[in-house]
């Protein structure tokens, strides 16, 4: 791994700690997409046909940021693609916290889906589904 990497991306954004299983339901989605469409795009290899969807597996990361203590990223191949939203994140470190596993990186399953964002400029959009019960 190249030194910028590992300056940039710690340890714990590349090793999880934990497995979670949703049992296929895919019932989370991520939050702030709209600010990584870009790198979704690229995660996909370009556009998606309709009613498809990407599964890849997806890193949650607990951080501090000064808008919020209890962020978790949610991350594909290191790079960040969306956020768990403010409950989910309290939810999901809580559930670590009893479990042992204090700010550490959780694996799951993950989907990006391809939606169309009607307005005036019809766009694409790419939004991430998470496959985990403990929410």
């Amino acid at each position: 791994m190249p030194f910028w990497s590992r300056i940039f991306y710690p340890k714990k954004w590349r090793t999880p700690t934990v497995q979670l299983d949703g049992g296929g339901t895919f019932m989370v989605g991520a939050v702030g997409e709209a600010s990584y469409q870009r790198r979704l795009n690229r995660i996909v290899g370009g556009n998606m046909e309709d009613g498809h969807s990407k599964h890849v597996d997806v890193l949650l990361v607990p951080y501090r940021s000064r808008h919020d203590k209890n962020a978790v990223a949610v991350t594909i191949n290191g790079h960040i693609v969306g956020h768990l939203s403010k409950e989910n994140a309290l939810l999901l470190r809580k559930q670590m916290e009893a479990d042992g596993h204090l700010d550490k990186s959780v694996q799951c399953h993950g989907r990006i889906v391809r939606d169309w964002r009607r307005s005036r400029h019809d766009e694409e959009r790419y939004g991430v589904e998470l496959d985990i019960s403990v929410l």
